[in-house]
């Protein structure tokens, strides 16, 4: 039996070279390094549901959990979109150690309280990412709780955390800012940024995270920015993992240190200037 001849279309796409191969899906190693509770749990897997649903990855997830008494729940609940680790005895720097950045195209890290909107997209910020050879990029964050605007803090680690943080908010109008520090949200990492990250970790002993993003950049000589066009929800108050003064000690403590060998070094927040798009 004879078979139908090709039509117009289908002879263009098969002698087209660009069609003649697809592009292989690209490869994201993500991981949550802590959910404390399944109140939090069911808004990440809101936000898992369209982080995996973006076509065009291949997406190896990890989901960390710690401070809970009865992970059954966790485990039925996103088996079929991560493997869910149990660390009740880890800090939350300690799950970075975890991740094996070198099987991945790119490392996406997200917090349990994060929430994507409408303009965040994957392939966006890592076309930008890309553009601007930058090591590492967060999307910009609107701090709102229930809808509710959160206040800029008015204590003592205003100075360098703080302000950093209320930098992250987005700028109308702009495509995106090179900074000296992104706040450690929902950021993609290129493997080798990611792997010396991980090294900062483990040289200074680091388990809150309080200092560390802000000197990565400066330590692993990369430029990091902020997507100020793709945008994620943050709601800092929905829970507490640990002690903030504990961390706010480790990391005046691994500051001091860091500025002890680099005294030309400085942990204020500062823009560069403009992101391509």
């Amino acid at each position: 039996m004879q078979l139908p001849a090709a039509t117009t279309t289908e002879a263009a796409a098969s002698s087209d070279p660009r069609t003649a191969e697809a592009s292989p899906p690209t490869r994201i190693s993500m991981f949550v390094p802590g959910v404390p509770n399944m109140e939090t749990g069911r808004k990440l897997k809101s936000a898992l549901q369209v982080i995996k649903g973006e076509p065009g990855f291949i997406i190896d997830c990890n989901i960390f959990l710690y401070q809970t008494s009865d992970t059954s729940e966790f485990h039925q609940a996103f088996s079929p979109f991560c493997n869910v680790l149990d660390t009740p005895n880890a800090a939350y720097l300690d799950h970075y150690l975890r991740v094996q950045a070198h099987k991945s195209d790119y490392v996406l890290l997200w917090a349990a309280t994060i929430s994507p909107t409408p303009s965040f997209r994957l392939k966006n910020l890592i076309a930008q990412l890309e553009l601007n050879q930058l090591g590492a990029i967060g999307p910009a964050i609107n701090f709102t709780c229930e809808g509710i605007s959160e206040r800029r803090e008015s204590h003592a680690e205003i100075d360098a955390v703080s302000d950093r943080r209320w930098q992250m908010m987005p700028h109308l109008g702009s495509p995106g800012r090179l900074v000296s520090a992104v706040e450690l949200q929902a950021d993609i990492f290129k493997p080798s940024a990611f792997e010396c990250f991980q090294g900062l970790i483990s040289k200074f002993q680091a388990h809150y995270g309080s200092y560390i993003d802000i000197l990565f950049p400066h330590a692993c000589q990369i430029k990091v920015g902020i997507a100020d066009k793709y945008v994620i929800k943050k709601c800092r108050a929905s829970y507490v993992t640990y002690d903030n003064s504990v961390a706010l000690d480790e990391g005046e403590r691994l500051r001091d240190a860091y500025k002890a060998v680099h005294p030309g070094w400085n942990p204020k927040f500062k823009v560069f200037g403009k992101l391509l798009v």
